[in-house]
């Protein structure tokens, strides 16, 4: 085994994994033309199959359905005259609004019957562990998405072949090969979204940063790269802290990535679209990884900072959401603007959590 990975910090999160799905899908979409769309999903579900395959079928199972659903409600009201069919971030917002219904509706009811079903036809005892539900806050929405884009047969497909590579390589290289290990994963949003039962404040919290996001984007035409993004900005309000590891990270990506296009073998490089996050999210994965190994246990200088901050893990200054501070560093270099990039996002964000605590 090769400990390729710093302990105590990217052996266990899903960087690795996230890092992996994305060159598949960039891989499937520079060969095949297909869709670039859900950026975390092939790695981060691969990632739930190999820790709780029940919990990978059930998302799967709640994206198809609010798929199917909103799907419809879209189709319906449009024939009827009531509304036009939903596109754009409309539709996105419409399909957060139902998977929220959905997985509340999932893990309410139709879970807990269904596995009761099951368990007293063949004497099992299945369950799911409600701190890997928190993944569907995304997840569903993000793979529903996709499967409106494409339909559901392609969209299987789509999210199904990059997942499957993705599960593949972790499954029978990194993990038997590595020290990567998912015994003890952390998630990012392990402390701010459980279970709809546990956490509806979460949700809330998501469908207003969604909404805000969205109303932006049509008052004043702010982009954030996703109205998603504000939203998860918005909870990550609960640890103030991810709110400056996030910028900072977005900050000195942009830095990185300009001196990195000026390498001589990159200047007549196309590192446009997909390219240009793949490149970003890669340097960001290399900046996790050496401030791993700087700050790994048995080091001089971590035996020298420990003292100094001993409640705060390697992880604690990631930025919030994996590919977010990737995505907006791209939005930065792309429009070359910093402050019109954040201060729309965060003050989205803020709006989000207020008006969401009110709600709540």
């Amino acid at each position: 085994m090769f400990d390729l990975f710093p302990p105590h910090g990217l052996d266990q999160t899903i960087h690795v994994a996230v890092l992996v799905g994305l060159y598949v899908l960039l891989f499937t979409t520079e060969v095949f033309g297909w869709v670039w769309s859900g950026l975390v999903v092939p790695g981060y579900l691969a990632s739930v199959f190999l820790i709780q395959p029940a919990a990978g079928v059930t998302i799967v199972f709640e994206s198809v359905l609010t798929f199917a659903i909103a799907r419809l409600l879209s189709d319906g009201l449009g024939r009827a005259g009531v509304w036009s069919r939903f596109f754009g971030r409309e539709r996105f917002l419409l399909i957060i609004v139902v998977s929220v219904l959905v997985r509340q509706s999932s893990q309410i009811w139709l879970l807990p019957a269904i596995l009761g079903a099951i368990d007293a036809r063949f004497g099992t005892s299945y369950r799911l562990e409600g701190s890997f539900s928190s993944i569907g806050l995304v997840l569903v929405p993000l793979t529903a998405n996709m499967f409106w884009k494409l339909d559901v047969r392609r969209g299987l497909i789509q999210v199904g072949v990059p997942t499957l590579v993705t599960y593949l390589i972790l499954r029978h290289v990194l993990i038997p090969f590595t020290n990567l290990s998912y015994s003890s994963l952390s998630l990012t949003y392990e402390n701010v979204a459980l279970d709809f039962l546990a956490s509806p404040k979460a949700y809330i919290i998501l469908l207003t940063g969604t909404y805000v996001a969205a109303r932006y984007n049509l008052l004043y035409g702010w982009d954030f790269s996703g109205i998603l993004i504000p939203a998860l900005l918005a909870l990550a309000c609960f640890s103030p802290i991810r709110l400056v590891t996030t910028a900072a990270e977005a900050l000195l990506l942009v830095g990185i990535v300009r001196l990195v296009l000026r390498l001589p073998f990159l200047r007549t490089v196309n590192l446009e679209g997909p390219r240009k996050i793949a490149l970003v999210f890669t340097v960001s994965f290399a900046l996790k990884y050496l401030l791993g190994w700087a700050l790994a246990p048995r080091t001089p200088w971590a035996a020298v900072i420990a003292p100094l901050f001993p409640a705060v893990q390697v992880t604690d200054l990631f930025g919030f959401g994996y590919i977010l501070p990737s995505l907006l560093a791209a939005k930065m270099l792309a429009t070359e603007r910093i402050v019109r990039v954040l201060y729309p996002t965060y003050q989205a964000a803020l709006v989000a959590l207020v008006l969401g605590s009110a709600a709540w």
